[in-house]
């Protein structure tokens, strides 16, 4: 890096906080929701480290919580297998600091990347990897410390094979005397590794078996170069935990407390477990008889990282047996005088948890946890002394400019060092390093993820990450419509004369669809074959595919053009439907839906293939009218959306859920995503997998619906029973979004979703509340600091007051206090449009009560009989 460059850049981190001259920054190396990080060199030590600023840390409470439970732990923890805060900076005044400069050792990966870029792991390497992942929990758990959150992105990775587990900010600490419960304790952890017990609630209580079952799920996933417990909601994940390891046994499913989860699991198909040796052929017979321990669907039966000698803990979690780390599977490596343990970490270090904290509390908390590296300020800090940073240069105009620049212009890195094998187990002389960054869904940074700072702590999901999956197309022009009349609102060509939305298909979509020969040249009658994404369709010769237009979990969408019709249809393939009975059952509901359902707002499915083989086919393609975006896309874009283009969605919207609600259907998945939109402001509601009837039998885990942005309070308060209210709270957050082109309610998880909530509407009453059965959750929506509320004339100043009181309506916490449907489309704001006289309701409620336990084989024969309704001269067959 050129000497004026790289000046620059030192000045631009740095010299607000009076300690430029210590460390050269050698490249911006990643960019997040929190700040921005930078790998320097510290000069007092010649080491390389990882600078991160955390940016603007007391916006939010709960934030500025996390990051202080976090860099206490990550002080207290000191640990070989565990990352290390070298130093943070300390700001220039002790009570208006805004940002924070935290210090990292650096590493050059993390696990996560290890398994992607290596299909050649050893059993040498799985050997040494899980052998300090232990020995870390080990040490981890003695100081009563659950982690909650172990996956193989919060497990760092340098060029010896070491690991390093980071990522503290969903760890509590357990205590003897604590009250209750952590309140949603089943809300932690990454879905594709939490335990059993979180995914069904099963208890008041959890212990640290929750990491054991984590650490289980890694070494699997070190073992096959995937995951072996992908589930796409709660229930599949239980279905996929229960596939492998069998049905639970009655005495395990009769200790569950939460009732629907037992019933559940008792109504479960009897399932055999699948022994390891075939699921992990080839693997070491030791390492799959601690695989088994350690993923034993009951918490009691699974083994923990040792912990002798530390009968506290005994106490605090009985009923478990102990795994040493000289269990067999770890000889050779196994070595008590690298074993390091601890003491449990003190209550008094953690008493902040116990009461409720303002900006101001938490930031003279996150202060304190600073001076711990900086001695001399510590000592005068306990004399009662108040001498802040003011011995240091300050530049904080220059600072803020600079780093604006640093955060606009910084280029991005790349992994430049190989993982070497260095370890005296590890023989062979190399791991190739995957240098693309990973962009899935978890990867938080732009930039270089091989650091451990674009891995590390602190930080949340960016908001485009929790958005609405794979972009299939962009908005680039600006909406225009021209005043209308109530009669022409109903016909989309009236809008106006031309078109109000231009797409324009990203460049990796302009990929036309290839003519290809048949599987072994032998193709199936009235079918022809295109290749597209790599992806194989077999699709009935009236279809010609254009392009593929987008790709999610559940299959591949292409455009073509019905040549009886002539009309332009949207194709999507869902592979291999039958090889998770959710998906499968997923695919029948929405068949069954939308085969009853017909109305201008809600999309069409025109036509549902027929396989050729009635009881052995695996994939369904389902042709939809084509539409040209999402509303996502619209909302994104820099486009103007005016008062009238805000109104019309939303009546649209309206209509059609009143249509749906009419036939007695949940949506239970509304949000920008999942609303198509075309060239005329035309709207459509699609995406039926996650509708239920309004008045079936509870569903469980039904508190596991609706993407959390736009989750109504009684799904985040796990309520049992809940109505067509849920799906107008979504409405309202999407109006909100229109309205202010962001979310309303951004949360990073379920508690911080309902702090957001309260925030904008106030502290709740006491009335507000009844509808709340769950008596922690009442609690704690009490427990929470008073707040007035911001009035969302104040969030929205440039909205339509008749908007503005529409959208009050629509999001009021208590749900039999909040507007329904058809209230919404009476409203004043709405009066212009709606005509009750051409909104007739469906003509019969429709059901989708379908037997969660049904096998494969009957789901076939029901999503055949629902194909034959589009083709009659099937049925014959």
């Amino acid at each position: 890096m050129e000497p004026q460059r790289k000046g620059m850049l030192e000045n631009e981190f740095f010299t607000e906080y009076g300690e430029a001259s210590r460390y050269h920054i050698q490249e911006v190396i990643g960019k997040g929701s929190y700040g921005v990080v930078g790998a320097v060199i510290d000069t007092h030590t010649g080491e390389k480290v990882a600078i991160k600023k955390i940016h603007d840390v007391f916006e939010h409470v709960s934030d500025a919580t996390r990051i202080l439970r976090e860099i206490k732990l990550l002080r207290l923890l000191r640990h070989p297998d565990i990352v290390e805060i070298k130093h943070i900076m300390l700001p220039p005044s002790r009570r208006e600091f805004k940002d924070i400069y935290v210090v990292f050792e650096l590493m050059e990966s993390d696990l996560h990347q290890v398994i992607k870029a290596n299909d050649d792991l050893t059993p040498e390497h799985h050997q040494f990897f899980l052998y300090q992942l232990l020995r870390a929990l080990k040490y981890i758990h003695a100081a009563n410390v659950f982690h909650r959150d172990l996956k193989p992105k919060n497990i760092l990775a340098n060029a010896d094979c070491k690991l390093k587990i980071c990522d503290f900010g969903l760890a509590r600490v357990a205590f003897n005397d604590a009250p209750s419960a952590i309140f949603w304790t089943d809300y932690v952890a990454t879905r594709w590794y939490r335990a059993p017990e979180l995914c069904g609630s099963f208890f008041s209580k959890y212990t640290p078996a929750i990491d054991i079952w984590s650490i289980g799920c890694i070494f699997a996933e070190m073992l096959t170069g995937k995951p072996v417990f992908p589930g796409k909601n709660v229930v599949h994940q239980l279905d996929l935990m229960t596939d492998l390891l069998g049905t639970p046994s009655a005495e395990s499913i009769a200790r569950i407390r939460n009732e629907k989860a037992r019933r559940y699991l008792s109504n479960m198909r009897k399932k055999p477990p699948i022994p390891f040796s075939q699921k992990f052929p080839g693997v070491d017979p030791l390492a799959l008889c601690l695989l088994e321990r350690l993923l034993a669907f009951d918490p009691k039966d699974r083994p923990t990282a040792e912990e002798i000698g530390f009968s506290n803990l005994d106490d605090l979690f009985p009923n478990k047996f102990t795994i040493t780390l000289s269990d067999p599977y770890f000889r050779g490596l196994a070595n008590v005088d690298r074993e390091p343990s601890t003491q449990p970490i003190s209550k008094l270090e953690f008493e902040f948890e116990r009461r409720k904290l303002t900006k101001d509390d938490v930031r003279e908390l996150i202060y304190r946890e600073i001076l711990e590296y900086h001695p001399q300020m510590l000592q005068e800090y306990l004399r009662g002394g108040d001498q802040a940073s003011f011995m240091y240069p300050s530049g904080v105009d220059r600072f803020k400019r600079q780093f604006a620049h640093l955060e606009e212009h910084s280029g991005k890195g790349e992994r430049g060092t190989p993982l070497l094998r260095q370890h005296a187990s590890l023989p062979r002389e190399r791991i190739g390093a995957n240098k693309d960054s990973n962009p899935d869904q978890h990867n938080e940074f732009e930039g270089r993820s091989v650091e451990s700072l674009a891995r590390s702590t602190l930080e949340s999901p960016t908001r485009s990450q929790q958005g609405e999956g794979p972009d299939h197309a962009s908005v680039t022009d600006g909406l225009s419509k021209s005043k209308y009349s109530v009669r022409s609102l109903l016909k989309s060509e009236s809008i106006s004369a031309s078109k109000c939305v231009v797409v324009k298909q990203k460049k990796d979509q302009e990929e036309m669809a290839m003519l290809v020969d048949p599987p072994n040249g032998v193709g199936n009658q009235g079918k022809h074959y295109f290749s597209m994404w790599q992806t194989l369709f077999e699709i009935d010769t009236k279809y010609v595919p254009i392009k593929p237009i987008g790709r999610g979990a559940y299959g591949i969408v292409c455009s073509s053009i019905n040549h009886e019709s002539n009309e332009k249809v949207a194709i999507k393939k869902i592979h291999n439907v039958f090889g998770n009975r959710v998906d499968a059952l997923r695919t029948l509901r929405e068949l069954k839906l939308l085969r009853h359902i017909r109305h201008e707002n809600v999309v069409a499915l025109k036509d549902v293939m027929m396989p050729a083989h009635r009881r052995t086919f695996r994939d369904v393609y389902l042709v939809y009218e084509l539409m040209d975006t999402d509303l996502h896309q619209i909302i994104k874009s820099s486009q103007a959306l005016s008062n009238d283009h805000c109104q019309y969605f939303l009546f649209q919207l309206l209509r059609g859920l009143k249509y749906i609600h009419s036939a007695n259907i949940l949506h239970r998945d509304l949000k920008p995503g999942n609303l198509l939109v075309n060239a005329n402001c035309d709207l459509k509601i699609c995406d039926f997998g996650l509708a239920r009837t309004s008045s079936g039998k509870g569903q469980f885990m039904t508190e596991y619906v609706v993407t959390r942005w736009y989750r109504a309070p009684e799904l985040l308060l796990c309520c049992d029973n809940y109505g067509t209210s849920i799906d107008v709270w979504s409405v309202g957050c999407i109006f909100a979004e229109l309205l202010g082109r962001k979310p309303i309610f951004p949360g990073t998880e379920c508690l911080n979703q309902l702090k957001l909530i309260i925030r904008v509407l106030g502290t709740m009453s006491d009335a507000d509340i009844g509808f709340i059965d769950n008596p922690k959750a009442r609690i704690y929506i009490k427990s929470l600091p008073y707040t007035p509320g911001i009035p969302l004339a104040h969030l929205y100043p440039k909205a339509n007051p008749l908007a503005i009181d529409l959208l009050q309506k629509m999001l009021v916490f208590d749900p039999s206090k909040r507007i329904s449907v058809t209230e919404a489309l009476e409203h004043p704001y709405m009066s212009s449009l709606y005509d009750p006289s051409a909104n007739p309701p469906a003509e019969v409620p429709i059901d989708l009560d379908i037997d969660e336990n049904l096998g494969e084989d009957m789901i076939r024969e029901m999503i055949w009989n629902e194909m034959v309704f589009y083709h009659p001269e099937a049925s014959a067959n």
